[in-house]
């Protein structure tokens, strides 16, 4: 039971890890920056003493902080300078 247990919890990461490189893949600006997330989340986790459980959830959150760039358009997301209070109609 143990060992199905772990192997279903790397597959579950190995998942959550590929959500995140396509996420990471819509703006290539940004190409692993929710692993790099995850990776100070955890180091600064690990300083803190969080527990195991805690930890966990905050590297699974912080590779998927990015997950509402998927529902947004290339043209707002890679806009070159600033975002305007302009508003887009769908045609």
């Amino acid at each position: 039971m143990k060992e199905a247990a772990e192997e279903n919890a790397k597959l579950f990461i190995g998942s959550i890890r590929m959500l995140a490189a396509a996420i990471d893949e819509k703006d290539p600006y940004t190409r692993g920056h929710s692993g790099r997330v995850a990776k100070y989340s955890t180091l600064i986790a690990h300083e803190l003493g969080l527990s195991d459980q805690k930890w966990s959830t905050l590297r699974i959150s912080a590779l998927l902080h990015d997950v509402g760039k998927i529902g947004v358009e290339d043209r707002v997301l890679k806009k070159p300078g600033a975002l305007t209070p302009e508003r887009v109609h769908p045609e």
